[in-house]
């Protein structure tokens, strides 16, 4: 059941077609790791972080007793689940530790066992595109996220005539474009960020999502803002806050509010803009570059210090 792909069915705002409700409750000490991991990714995706970690905390006490080439899918999901909380708590280390994890898993593969499943492989280089983000690597997290959205794209391809595609790895494909988007934003791409935000809403069953992809929904705010249209920009950032209100992500939602500080300046709110700024910076491991963070201050110089 909650093998490392199974789990990618499990987290997110899509749960697919895995009996999620059946994962409510964290098992007791005897369970196994794949009913602790399934219940662990159930808890991330209902942003109920603290069950998640009592489960990871049973997991890596059964794991960390059986020898390190065991139960390889087991930890696989287990680092998944951990970034996945980093990014909740809004843990740059964590984050980077999860990563290192599961690229370690991957590329220390036994002999004799056949080539990782390109799917495991796109997670890690969508993890690894959201660290190198969070780290202000803009060039290298658009190559990553574009990396892992041409292999979940082509695996879209491979599948039969009429078989759909799994409800989990539709949302990561839209997830990788997303940020790949916000990513291209960020570079001053306003071009590329829309080709990638349109592209994700062209997703097969990307809809299924009740709130859709939050790093879409910035990206498409960011260019609209920057092209003066208020009223757009301003609807996009409602469908983010929507989406990081039911499945938290700190880098996200700082990002978020940075981009509503620059529409509160342009709406004339200068002490609005700067509360939003402040309270992004406090309680998480905030990124160093704050590129946003920078243009805000510009826009308050160009606007209010004469006054």
């Amino acid at each position: 059941m909650a093998d490392a792909l199974a789990v990618g069915e499990l987290i997110g705002p899509v749960h697919g077609a895995l009996p999620a409700a059946g994962f409510g409750a964290v098992p007791g000490e005897d369970a196994s790791p794949q009913l602790l991991l399934a219940s662990a990714a159930v808890a991330l995706s209902e942003a109920r972080d603290q069950a998640a970690e009592s489960a990871l905390a049973a997991t890596e006490r059964i794991l960390n007793g059986l020898p390190d080439d065991a139960e390889r899918t087991a930890r696989f999901a287990l680092a998944r689940i951990r970034f996945g909380l980093a990014g909740q708590r809004g843990d740059l280390a964590l984050a980077g530790a999860a990563v290192a994890a599961a690229a370690k898993l991957l590329n220390n593969r036994p002999e004799g066992l056949p080539a990782e499943d390109p799917e495991l492989v796109a997670q890690l280089l969508s993890a690894r595109g959201v660290v190198e983000l969070w780290r202000g690597h803009l060039n290298e997290a658009a190559a990553l996220f574009g990396r892992a959205a041409e292999l979940l794209d082509d695996l879209e391809y491979r599948l039969d005539p009429g078989q759909p595609a799994p409800p989990g790895r539709r949302h990561q494909l839209a997830g990788c474009l997303g940020y790949r988007a916000l990513v291209d934003v960020l570079r001053n791409r306003p071009r590329a960020a829309l080709k990638f935000a349109d592209t994700r809403g062209q997703v097969p069953g990307a809809g299924l999502a009740a709130h859709g992809d939050p790093a879409s929904a910035l990206a498409l705010a960011l260019v609209y803002l920057d092209a003066g249209d208020l009223c757009t920009a301003r609807g996009q950032l409602r469908r983010a806050d929507a989406a990081l209100r039911a499945h938290p992500n700190r880098l996200l939602a700082a990002i978020g509010g940075l981009v509503g500080a620059r529409s509160r300046l342009s709406e004339g709110s200068p002490a609005a803009a700067l509360e939003i700024i402040e309270r992004s910076r406090h309680g998480w491991s905030p990124p160093s570059w704050r590129s946003e963070e920078r243009r805000v201050g510009k826009e308050w110089s160009s606007r209010w210090a004469p006054y």
